[in-house]
């Protein structure tokens, strides 16, 4: 079964993660194939990229199932891959739109974020907890969507934001219950096909500021400090421990 599902519809493309029994978490076979076909979208003639999760959830982020068995170099170049893959979205010279069911987390809210469109459920919540084990990731992005205050807040304090917060502060463009999103998809397909390609890759050029080399200078910095998976696992070790409580106290 593909990580990746690649539905073609004329100009517009639907790509599904499909690691649904890990929440679409995202790990390096997945990654690769986003890489991948973001890059042949570029030239397949492509005009509108869709990206959503199957199953419950758009992504639960970066994929810890085996992190425990990696050295600290290898899950770098697995979050500088990552890196790369949300740089491709940001830059892609297409409409992008990202669908959220439920929740977006880690990596998969920085994929949400590398959309122009991005459109979630009313109840889908979001986390950016990248800073508590030091990592920087898509911290300029986030900044460019929602500006340096709601920047801040959201990346210092770490918490769960929810879908009505992130369109108030600029992270979401609009919420929508699921029925309606084949309109959303058509509106951004009739943009998509409604200007020349060169002229959509001539605006973004000039619209989007391009700090690829910094954000990656800025990433490989931070993954470069010793102790990376152990930082890693004592956050995902934390955060196993709060639910256990929180389902305790609930019963």
């Amino acid at each position: 079964m593909s990580v990746l599902i690649v539905e073609r519809q004329d100009t517009l493309k639907n790509l599904i993660l499909n690691r649904p029994e890990r929440g679409n978490a995202l790990n390096a076979e997945l990654v690769d194939a986003l890489s991948e076909e973001i890059e042949i979208s570029g030239r397949d003639g492509t005009r509108t990229l869709v990206l959503r999760g199957a199953g419950k959830v758009f992504s639960t982020g970066f994929d810890l199932k085996e992190i425990e068995s990696l050295s600290d170099s290898e899950v770098a170049h697995r979050v500088l891959n990552i890196e790369r893959m949300l740089q491709a979205v940001f830059h892609a010279p297409m409409v992008t739109v990202a669908l959220v069911r439920s929740m977006a987390f880690g990596a998969g809210a920085d994929l949400v974020c590398c959309c122009h469109r991005r459109i979630a459920t009313e109840d889908s919540r979001f986390c950016m907890p990248g800073l508590n084990f030091g990592i920087l990731l898509g911290t300029r992005r986030l900044t460019q969507r929602v500006g340096v205050d709601n920047a801040l807040g959201v990346l210092t304090d770490t918490r769960v934001f929810k879908a009505h917060e992130a369109l108030e502060m600029g992270y979401l463009t609009a919420i929508s219950a699921e029925e309606s999103w084949p309109d959303h998809i058509e509106a951004a397909k009739q943009s998509g096909d409604a200007i020349a390609k060169e002229h959509v890759s001539s605006m973004f050029e000039v619209v989007i500021p391009d700090t690829r080399q910094e954000d990656m200078a800025d990433l490989q910095a931070s993954v470069s400090e010793p102790g990376l998976v152990d930082r890693i696992l004592e956050y995902r070790d934390r955060m196993r421990a709060k639910s256990g409580k929180k389902s305790s106290q609930s019963q």
